[in-house]
């Protein structure tokens, strides 16, 4: 459960380095 919420907390930080673009 820790690993999906990791890999969720990327993919959220992910999608904000690409709006910030």
């Amino acid at each position: 459960m820790a690993k999906l919420k990791r890999q969720q907390d990327l993919q959220k930080r992910h999608d904000l380095g690409f709006e910030r673009i």
